[in-house]
């Protein structure tokens, strides 16, 4: 982790899910990663297709850089709806 300033990674191993179905067992797997390190991270929502269900990216930054990931985020989530 030393030579990257953030992972990008998909938030859930699945898409989002209809309220009407359980919860997936594995839906906060990779979300454990970022706890476990005491890393910054954030879940930002992608754009779906018409009739799919979204899905969300993670960035999991650097010990104390909060501020630097929260940046990142934003210029990423205008880039992402710009483009939606």
């Amino acid at each position: 982790f030393h030579d990257v300033e953030a992972v990008v990674l998909p938030t859930c191993a699945q898409t989002a899910f209809a309220m009407s179905e359980p919860v997936p067992v594995d839906s906060a797997d990779l979300t454990v990663i970022a706890n476990v390190l005491a890393a910054p991270a954030i879940s930002l929502p992608l754009p779906a297709p018409p009739g799919d269900l979204p899905a969300g990216l993670q960035l999991i930054g650097r010990f104390d850089q909060d501020e630097w990931l929260l940046a990142v985020s934003s210029e990423l989530e205008a880039i992402v709806r710009e483009n939606g």
